[in-house]
C-alpha cells in the first residue's frame, strides 16, 4: 500500500467491497491501537477508509510508532 507523507502525517486511502468489511477492519484496528496505545484518527464513509497517523505527543510528527502501525495495517488490509 502507498502512503503519503503530509504535514507530519502518514495518510493512506483503502477501499473495501461493502460497509460491513469496511467496519470489520476497523474493528481489528482499534484493537491494534489499543494494544500498541497508539491511535489513528479515521475518516470512514460507506466503503473509503482515510487513516492520519501522526505522534501527537512529539507535536505531530512521523515517528517510528507511526511507520509500525502502518506496516501493520500493511500487513492486515485485505488488498
Amino acid at each position: 500500500m502507498r502512503w503519503e507523507e503530509e504535514e507530519g502525517a502518514l495518510i493512506a486511502r483503502l477501499s473495501f467491497t461493502s460497509y460491513s468489511d469496511a467496519f470489520v477492519f476497523v474493528q481489528k484496528m482499534v484493537k491494534h491501537a489499543e494494544e500498541v496505545q497508539h491511535h489513528p484518527s479515521l475518516c470512514w464513509d460507506y466503503t473509503e477508509l482515510q487513516i492520519l497517523l501522526t505522534t501527537k505527543d512529539q507535536e505531530n510528527t512521523i515517528s517510528q510508532l507511526d511507520r509500525d502501525f502502518a506496516a501493520w495495517i500493511d500487513r492486515v488490509y485485505p488488498i
